[in-house]
């Protein structure tokens, strides 16, 4: 039993090891990339952490798939172009699949990013057992869950930001006053560190955004809105 608890207490700390990392990295690649230019047809950048990983659209949804991505790097998909002003975005979800034992070896990521800043503005996430959900000062709660479908929805009027994640009937809610009001990057991405080659995978159904400058589009994921960077 207190082997079994101080693992999973290892786990979450391996987990927030990935997270602020993955920020990181994610930091990197955005400032090497100029998203600000509108392309009409391929809005979204997909980036794989294993060859055979899979970024793909088929039946109306993206579907992520990767094993083993031990660099916390994961495989995803990021915005081409940045929300602006005042926005409200919700993103669906589906069909999640965890491979790992533990709670955090496996997880479904959505950051909300800003430039200059180490960690996500707002970021949320499902896990074996979890949804979890934090902002840039790493201010988090968790809750126990079962679901394998959802939303993410993030709202911003001025500087303030309300945002939540579901699974099924579970829900975390987050809200921040006079928080931020500069751009805004999104990036949605599956994570494993089971050191398995079974995969952890997601369908995204769709995005839908109003406001946010016009540049980031509401979206169901045909094959013609996601450019794979080898």
């Amino acid at each position: 039993m207190e082997k079994a608890k101080y693992k999973k207490v290892a786990m979450r700390i391996f987990f927030m090891y990935c997270f602020i990392l993955s920020a990181l990295l994610f930091s990197c690649i955005r400032n090497t990339v100029d998203f600000v230019p509108a392309d009409t047809t391929r809005r979204w950048l997909g980036y794989r952490q294993n060859n055979d990983d899979t970024i793909s659209t088929i039946n109306g949804y993206a579907y992520l798939s990767t094993y083993n991505a031990i660099s916390a790097n994961g495989t995803s998909i990021t915005c081409n172009n940045k929300l602006k002003g005042d926005f409200e975005v919700k993103i669906s979800y589906s069909s999640f699949v965890a491979s790992g034992d533990y709670s955090f070896s496996d997880q479904l990521i959505f950051n909300f990013s800003a430039s200059g800043l180490r960690d996500p503005l707002i970021g949320a996430s499902l896990t074996n057992e979890d949804i979890y959900i934090a902002d840039s000062t790493r201010t988090n709660s968790s809750k126990n869950t079962v679901n394998r479908y959802g939303e993410v929805y993030v709202k911003r009027t001025g500087s303030t930001i309300y945002s939540w994640i579901r699974a099924g009937s579970d829900s975390l809610f987050m809200n921040r006053i006079n928080y931020y009001s500069g751009d805004l990057t999104i990036e949605m991405k599956v994570l494993s560190a089971d050191h398995t080659s079974t995969h952890t995978s997601v369908h995204l159904d769709d995005i839908v955004v109003t406001g946010g400058g016009g540049f980031v589009k509401s979206n169901t994921f045909d094959e013609k809105t996601i450019r794979i960077v080898e």
